[in-house]
């Protein structure tokens, strides 16, 4: 099943900075640990340090705001049940997340059967605080990858179905920090 237009939606500049810091804070007050695929813990395919933030935040809310007006917006309308818990990530020099779907390549279901449909991202910090790190997209039929430049700002969100293929390119200096989350709902039909 694939949505028939609008492969991700972009909302630039959205959240103001002082938002983001807040989130950064309440990630960085957290103990990081590494991030693991379905598999389990892969350096050679994801290598980001993650904490997860709590499904009852006001920042989880924030995710749902987000993923539910882009998911009208670009005429979507998935059927969504629930956002689950956002993961804070961050990614210092030479870390990265090679090209992976938010759906297929995480198999496992939910007790409640539900999947994840649509994936969010949000820049956290300033581009110019890391060089790298760069979110890059797959076309459907293709290998050719590309990025979408509104999101390269603080405060900037886009949202995407969890089966597009995408990457965190290798961090070469500094620190990226975002936040993601995926909206769960009942299986494609």
């Amino acid at each position: 099943f694939y949505l028939e237009n609008t492969e991700y939606w972009v909302f630039e500049k959205t959240i103001p900075e002082k938002v983001c810091d807040a989130i950064i804070d309440i990630g960085d007050a957290q103990a990081l640990q590494q991030g693991v695929i379905a598999e389990g813990l892969n350096a050679d395919f994801r290598n980001s340090s993650i904490s997860w933030i709590e499904p009852a935040s006001w920042i989880t809310g924030l995710c749902s705001h987000y993923i539910n007006t882009a998911n009208t917006e670009a005429g979507w309308n998935v059927d969504l049940s629930y956002v689950a818990s956002p993961q804070y990530t961050v990614y210092e020099e030479g870390m990265f997340y090679t090209f992976h779907t938010d759906s297929q390549d995480f198999p496992r279901r939910p007790e409640d059967g539900t999947q994840r449909k649509l994936s969010l991202s949000v820049q956290l910090n300033d581009p110019s605080e890391h060089e790298g790190g760069e979110l890059r997209f797959k076309g459907f039929n293709s290998d050719e990858s590309f990025s979408e430049p509104q999101f390269a700002h603080k405060g900037s969100v886009i949202v995407f179905p969890s089966y597009l293929r995408h990457q965190v390119t290798k961090v070469t200096k500094g620190t990226r920090k975002s936040l993601v989350a995926w909206c769960h709902g009942p299986e494609w039909k």
